[in-house]
């Protein structure tokens, strides 16, 4: 009996070692060091085997550690180039390519916000909001003294001073040909939608346009209305 329990013991510590081998693998994700060889064959076997299955699970689980990184840094790129795509399509659907400002398109879309924004929240502040429309005075003039490419330059070079001279909050935008327009939010009457005019008309004034020299606009303003329907008439007032 005493014999049996010697050998029972042999047996059944190399293999309570293993279990604990086999545990550490699983908890560390680590090569440990496993037994010397045993006395019953059986036993180096199973070692020599668990070895080797360790081996290869902590190799391939390193292999897709891996190979996950560099998917991971791969969606990252992805996204960030589709982050980006889709900024520049919105740049191209809301920006008038001669001048980097707004275009129509967005003004219209900016106008109806500050509309709705007033009808929401006029009464409680008492502000409102205005639009200027800024033409060239003799902009065919011009094109015709000093050539297309001459007059694409004063356009640029307007876009320039209009955004140096409107508020952060105010929408700058090419209203179409030699037009210009800007949304003025957050008003509390006429006279800021006035003196915002005039500095705008005084610097323009002011500035040499290259080639060009001396260029002049006219400015027109209106004011929102609690009885617009829309944006329209705020634009055929300016207009006007």
């Amino acid at each position: 009996t005493l014999a049996c329990l010697l050998l029972a013991r042999r047996v059944s510590l190399p293999v309570e070692q293993l279990a604990r081998i086999a545990k550490r693998v699983e908890a560390e994700r680590a090569m440990p060091e496993f037994p010397a060889a045993s006395a019953f064959r059986e036993l180096t076997q199973l070692s020599d085997a668990m070895r080797s299955m360790a081996q290869s699970l902590l190799q391939t689980e390193q292999e897709l550690q891996k190979t996950n990184g560099t998917l991971e840094s791969q969606v990252q790129e992805r996204t960030a180039e589709l982050q980006a795509a889709n900024a520049a399509l919105e740049h191209l659907a809301t920006r008038d390519p001669l001048t980097g400002l707004h275009n129509r398109r967005s003004l219209d879309a900016r106008l109806d916000e500050a509309l709705a924004l007033d009808r929401r929240y006029a009464s409680h502040n008492g502000r409102v909001h205005g639009l200027l429309l800024i033409d060239v005075d003799h902009f065919k003039h011009i094109n015709d003294a000093h050539g297309h490419p001459a007059g694409d330059a004063v356009l640029r070079q307007l876009a320039q001073l209009l955004l140096a001279t409107v508020r952060v909050s105010d929408v700058a935008a090419r209203f179409g040909g030699e037009e210009f327009a800007v949304l003025l939010p957050e008003l509390v009457g006429a006279v800021d939608a006035l003196a915002a005019a005039e500095k705008i008309r005084q610097t323009v004034e002011s500035t040499r346009f290259g080639g060009v020299g001396r260029v002049t606009v006219s400015i027109g303003v209106s004011l929102a209305s609690h009885d617009d329907a829309d944006v329209r008439p705020l634009i055929d007032r300016a207009d006007a």
